[in-house]
């Protein structure tokens, strides 16, 4: 089950990426009837969807200005580093915005030395 958090809430979490989707973050936000969030950090600007897995794993849906279009990435926080646990929650994640693998540009499964 996702749940819907404020992007604030994950400014001061040091954000990982783990995975690029071809769908943008607008296509994933009508799906989910989210507002999509503009801002920007240290990168640059984004526009992106902050969300909760099961009550307990917050992530963000990012695309950064300069990054192909219409693609998102799937942010977890740096405290997730076990290559298993990263490669279950992406699983879980794209169960719940009903993904396939053809929705996939990368995982860190795929290289996980990047």
């Amino acid at each position: 089950m996702l749940t819907h958090l404020a992007m604030e809430s994950l400014a001061e979490q040091d954000l990982v990426p783990h995975a690029v989707l071809r769908k943008s973050v607008s296509d994933l936000a009508r799906q989910l009837g989210e507002p999509v969030y503009q801002g920007s950090d240290d990168l640059d600007l984004y526009e992106g969807i902050a969300l909760q897995l099961n009550g307990d794993i917050p992530f963000a849906l990012k695309w950064y200005h300069g990054h192909p279009a219409d693609t998102t990435t799937i942010y977890l926080s740096a405290e997730i580093s076990e290559l298993n646990r990263i490669t279950v929650l992406i699983a879980r994640i794209a169960d719940e915005l009903h993904l396939s693998n053809k929705d996939f540009v990368w995982q860190r499964k795929d290289n996980p030395e990047l």
